[in-house]
């Protein structure tokens, strides 16, 4: 199966890609930081039509997006609105003219109006819809990054209804901060000390949803988010320790 990943060298885009390959697909990574022919930004871009139009499935995973501290610093900003304007106009009308399957991912803030990273994405869900394509909301989904400008603390992821992809478990920031400390072998389940009356969720405005637990009926996560983080850290000792 021939398969597009717009935004491949994503934290979600990265895997997804390695996972596809290992399974015998074909996949065409498109992402902006292999070159500038991959920005979905430009119109009319051959490189990118031709990566949609040959595909029998997309991924649409590219928006300009970080972590609470980029989204607090940039999502207000001429530059954020007019990047995912464009990235996603573009996008949905070449999915619309070759009449692509495809999935777009979305976001749980995406009924937050007043943030303006949750109304782009509301706009990327009401562009599903309309051209038949899948929804999918990402809950809790961490890596190693990358660009640390864009770092996150923990990473912000029917066929009318979105999916939502989460363990469908909270944690709090004290929770994993005590998960990372066990991690370098220091006291396990040492009492991390976060004045919580400090911090502010600007981004969210501390507003919390509630997964729609519908996709369990396929999908169930089998990966606690201690031994994920585990994971991680185990993978990063190898290139920096």
């Amino acid at each position: 199966m021939n398969i597009t990943i717009l935004g491949s060298a994503g934290q979600i885009g990265a895997y997804l890609s390695e996972y596809l390959k290992d399974k015998g697909h074909h996949v065409s990574n498109v992402d902006i930081v292999n070159g500038p022919q991959f920005d979905l930004r430009v119109t009319p871009n051959t490189v990118v039509e031709n990566a949609i139009q040959y595909a029998d499935f997309v991924f649409f995973l590219a928006f300009d997006v970080g972590g609470s501290r980029y989204l607090k610093k940039y999502q207000h900003t001429f530059e954020f609105v007019n990047n995912n304007t464009r990235m996603m106009a573009n996008t949905f009308r070449l999915l619309e003219k070759h009449k692509k399957r495809f999935i777009f991912a979305s976001s749980q803030m995406s009924n937050m109006s007043y943030s303006p990273y949750g109304v782009m994405k509301r706009v990327g869900e009401l562009h599903t819809t309309a051209l038949k394509g899948l929804t999918v909301k990402f809950w809790n989904v961490y890596g190693i990054e990358k660009d640390m400008e864009k770092a996150h603390v923990i990473t912000d992821f029917k066929p009318e209804d979105p999916l939502h992809i989460t363990s469908f478990h909270s944690n709090t920031i004290r929770e994993i901060a005590n998960i990372i400390q066990g991690c370098f072998g220091l006291i396990e389940k040492y009492d991390v000390k976060i004045n919580s009356g400090l911090a502010k969720d600007s981004v969210q405005m501390d507003k919390r949803n509630e997964a729609d637990n519908y996709i369990l009926n396929w999908w169930v996560p089998k990966t606690t988010i201690d031994a994920g983080i585990r994971k991680v850290f185990n993978e990063m000792k190898k290139e920096y320790v």
